[in-house]
């Protein structure tokens, strides 16, 4: 027997689970790591309460950018877990409040026109895709590069415009 499988395990490896919504599929990702989570992109309010009945503690959530797909869940999710913080670009965690500037009011049209009656009678259009949408300013933000440690994992967070002014990111060494 090599020594090595007699040995502690001193390393494990966080579980990734992915969480699609609506019918444009915005996807939020959850990262686990003994019994503590980290939420990217909070699409559907749906994510509040699947995590509580987890059991979870949930400590971050990170927004890739501020288009309102993938914060349609940021404010239940904050109600169900105010110590979690947010953490996103400046220029997304300027946005998230302002309807024009996260499309909220863009996607609602886009929606109705592509979709027509057929959301509001599956009930899709109810509370997700408000038009008003707004979410308070993120708790930390970053305009370079920034190292976070959690739970022994280091995620490097970077901005990363172009798909909009606040996209972010994490570099392919963190998880």
């Amino acid at each position: 027997m090599p020594a090595f499988q007699a040995g502690a395990r001193v390393w494990e490896a966080p579980e990734i689970y992915q969480f699609s919504y609506g019918r444009e599929k915005a996807d939020s990702y959850l990262i686990i790591r003994s019994g503590r989570a980290v939420l990217v992109d909070a699409a559907s309010p749906e994510l509040a309460e699947r995590i509580r009945a987890s059991g979870l503690a949930l400590d971050l959530i990170l927004l890739t950018h501020e288009h309102c797909d993938h914060l349609w869940g940021l404010n239940a999710v904050r109600a169900a877990f105010p110590a979690a913080r947010t953490i996103c670009a400046r220029a997304c965690s300027e946005a998230m409040g302002d309807p024009a500037r996260n499309q909220a009011r863009r996607y609602h049209i886009y929606m109705a026109l592509r979709y027509g009656s057929a959301c509001q009678e599956k009930g899709e259009a109810d509370g997700k895709w408000d038009p008003e949408l707004r979410c308070q300013p993120a708790d930390q933000v970053f305009e370079t590069r920034t190292a976070l440690s959690w739970q022994g994992l280091a995620l490097n967070l970077i901005p990363a415009p172009g798909h909009s002014p606040g996209s972010g990111g994490s570099d392919s060494r963190s998880v």
